[in-house]
């Protein structure tokens, strides 16, 4: 008898365990579908760069080569954004698009690579002192 009751709490043991197994895989199974639907998961695992990182090579502005800014500082997907580019001397120019995100660890991605453009050299500077703020036409 004694053997018995050993037997049944075994079992019993047994069952639980493997019960506690396919609620670990189901678990698994809709976290990953889950995580596989969250769009911020499929866009982290688009390509990455580091090319989005300023190099030590940049401009000193002791002539105003090129200068610019962006209508907004960010913007969501399939909006638009306008930039703002002046150069000293008038001259052609590239612009990279890079969207910050995970990317492996690389932290951007090239959206877009715009350009050649040309630049132009813009005369006319309005200042908002309210706002401490210049644009460029």
């Amino acid at each position: 008898m004694r053997s018995n009751h050993y037997d049944t709490v075994r079992r019993s043991a047994l069952l639980a365990v493997q019960l506690f197994s396919r609620v670990v895989l189901v678990a698994l199974a809709v976290t990953t579908a889950l995580a596989q639907s969250n769009p911020v998961v499929v866009e982290n695992q688009q390509a990455g760069t580091t090319a989005w990182q300023i190099s030590d090579k940049v401009s000193t502005d002791k002539t105003g080569q090129i200068k610019g800014y962006a209508s907004s500082p960010s913007i969501n997907k399939g909006d638009s954004i306008n930039f703002y580019v002046t150069t000293n001397p008038p001259q052609t120019y590239n612009m990279n698009v890079y969207r910050i995100g995970w990317y492996q660890g690389l932290v951007g991605s090239l959206m877009q690579h715009i350009g050649p453009l040309n630049g132009l050299r813009r005369l006319t500077c309005l200042g908002d002192a309210t706002f401490a703020t210049i644009e460029i036409y």
